[in-house]
């Protein structure tokens, strides 16, 4: 479905949102830990800036030494790979932000992340089992488990495993939180902003300093003439068409890795090349690192993950279970509004919300109401409680901690209203899925699975109706 024609409706528009916000008890709230929020602006004046080597194994430090900020390197024994590779994103975070040095389960990510109902109805698989640790997951769907609660919880038995089912009261065990989720690449068909390469280029070194590794995809093997056993260094300049297959993680960079120590049949035309960890153990390649020229056509920089300790006694307030799925544009105009209204479980502290962008740039308003009347469907009429701002470069998930927590009463209801301002990137609410309302479409075209509560009333989010 086009999501532009989906909007084109003269019917006021109801559609789930992705669009999460995180609680914290009232008591603990004094005492919970705070991690600092990367925001790589994606201005391409920064590109000066960058120095022409980097490597997050010596990272230099204040006092003249270097720092190691990965996790170390493991041997996948499934083809999980993408699992892999985005926890070695979030666990550098994890190590960079708390000193936690985490080592998270493949098997409990990928699991959680392709199982359950709407889990397959948002990869369209729902009339059959997915192949568990097979065919791979885009990073973005790795991203809404994440986001979500689910997947991040560290290798122990029972949440390690495979093949073997796991325990549904292990979906949303999280000892760590997603906060940021920034995306890079935009191929045909995705619903976030494209950039030019060299605009994605500089992008990923920023955001490999300023946060960590990247998650990439590139066609791997070994033994198709793209790859110097010698210098474990890829090169596929010539043959773009080769299906990328293998998810790893990048990890820094070399501009002058020169262009000899990649194979005399597929030399590059120039230096410079990044530096990956790999997810095949360290007894292949330079002890599980390799290089992938610049010049690879294959190659893909799709996102990276920032993360941080879950908090005791936190809660989770949200409808989107399976988070960000699809964009869609109200006409021409690049501002949109949207919101969600939540019910408090009990008297708590709201301190953060999570939400995404759709553009590099956008800027976002986000207001807390509370005492929204039920029988109001305005989610503004209400008590505005808090008024914030932020502006995010590059587009994905982003956690905006509130300088002022809103106090909430048990049964409350509140709502999240944000205005999202995008430079010019039409297709600007990002969306799970639309709760159709033109009575001229079928009712099954509507998701059977994601959108709905646990009594399986919808769960409403609001946009405001076209002119």
């Amino acid at each position: 479905m086009d999501p532009s024609a989906a909007c084109m409706s003269k019917h006021p528009h109801v559609v789930r949102l992705a669009l999460a916000v995180t609680l914290t008890l009232l008591f603990l709230f004094s005492s919970a830990p705070r991690a600092a929020f990367a925001d790589p602006t994606g201005d391409p004046a920064r590109e000066a800036a960058l120095p022409p080597s980097f490597d997050l194994r010596a990272v230099p430090a204040e006092d003249g030494d270097t720092a190691n900020y990965l996790t170390p390197v493991r041997a996948q024994t499934e083809d999980i790979c993408w699992a892999y590779a985005s926890l070695a994103s979030l666990e550098s975070s994890i190590l960079r932000t708390s000193g936690a040095a985490v080592e998270l389960s493949p098997w409990h990510l990928a699991y959680f992340t392709v199982t359950g109902t709407e889990e397959k109805e948002a990869a369209g698989l729902f009339f059959m089992d997915p192949p568990l640790y097979a065919g791979g997951t885009e990073p973005h769907l790795v991203a809404a488990s994440l986001a979500a609660g689910k997947g991040a919880t560290p290798v122990a038995a029972g949440a390690d495993a495979a093949y073997d089912p796991m325990d549904e009261s292990l979906r949303y065990r999280s000892e760590y939180r997603l906060t940021d989720a920034a995306f890079l690449s935009a191929r045909a068909g995705s619903f976030w902003v494209g950039a030019s390469d060299d605009q994605v280029m500089a992008d990923a070194k920023h955001r490999i300093m300023d946060s960590g590794p990247i998650v990439a995809e590139f066609a791997s093997s070994m033994y198709n003439g793209f790859y110097d056993f010698d210098y474990a260094s890829y090169c596929n300049a010539a043959e773009p068409w080769n299906a990328p297959d293998h998810y790893v993680s990048i990890v820094g960079w070399d501009d002058a890795f020169p262009r000899e120590h990649f194979n005399a049949a597929h030399q590059p035309q120039a230096d410079g090349a990044w530096l990956v960890k790999n997810s095949w153990g360290t007894d292949v390649q330079n002890d599980g690192y390799c290089w992938i020229s610049y010049e690879d056509e294959t190659l893909r920089l799709i996102a990276g993950f920032d993360g941080e300790p879950s908090r005791q006694g936190e809660t989770v307030y949200q409808y989107d279970k399976q988070g960000w799925l699809d964009s869609i544009a109200l006409g021409s105009q690049t501002t949109a509004y949207m919101a969600n209204v939540f019910t408090a479980d009990s008297t708590e502290l709201l301190d953060r919300v999570m939400l995404c962008t759709t553009d590099r740039g956008t800027a976002c308003t986000i207001e807390v109401y509370r005492s929204v009347d039920e029988g109001d469907a305005d989610p503004t009429a209400g008590e505005l409680a808090a008024r914030q701002t932020a502006t995010f470069g590059l587009p994905g998930y982003h956690t905006i901690p509130l300088d002022t927590p809103v106090k909430l009463d048990p049964n409350e209801r509140f709502s999240i209203v944000v205005k999202l301002d995008n430079p010019t990137y039409r297709y600007v609410v990002p969306v799970e899925g639309m709760v159709l309302t033109d009575p001229e479409l079928p009712d099954d075209t509507a998701p059977q699975h994601m959108g709905y509560d646990a009594s399986g009333a919808r769960e409403i989010s609001y946009l405001p109706p076209m002119a």
